[in-house]
């Protein structure tokens, strides 16, 4: 902005260097209140940032975790199916001595018969 000195007088040319001094006072006040809360916004970004960076660690931490949990509950279930697995076969077996149980007493002779070939073997 060019000022055409010759229109003012010394006083007006004082007065408007004052007021230009003034206003300058005032953008820096504002400047300086401005880059203060501009620091303040990047302090809190900051904050913000390292929030979210250990939010991050503890979800990588919990998903370790989890897959461990997993792992583990693998290892549980492929142990438990081996057990039943061998629990079934003594099962298995049960029955089947209870089932040639109840045939032995069903028929008294096969232990008769047995019976007898021991005698036989004794006398000899």
């Amino acid at each position: 902005m060019s000022i055409n000195v010759k229109k003012y007088t010394k006083d007006q040319m004082a007065k408007m260097v004052e007021e230009a001094q003034a206003e300058v006072q005032e953008l820096k006040r504002v400047n300086a209140a401005l880059t203060e809360q501009i620091s303040q916004i990047n302090g809190e970004v900051t904050i913000r940032e390292n929030v979210i960076a250990n939010l991050k660690a503890d979800a990588d931490a919990l998903r370790n975790k989890l897959a461990d949990t997993e792992a583990a509950l693998g290892r549980a279930n492929d142990e438990c199916a081996f057990k039943q697995e061998a629990l079934n076969v003594m099962r298995n077996r049960r029955y089947n001595a209870e089932q040639r149980a109840n045939y032995a007493e069903a028929h008294p002779w096969r232990n008769l018969w047995a019976w007898f070939k021991r005698k036989l073997v004794r006398h000899e």
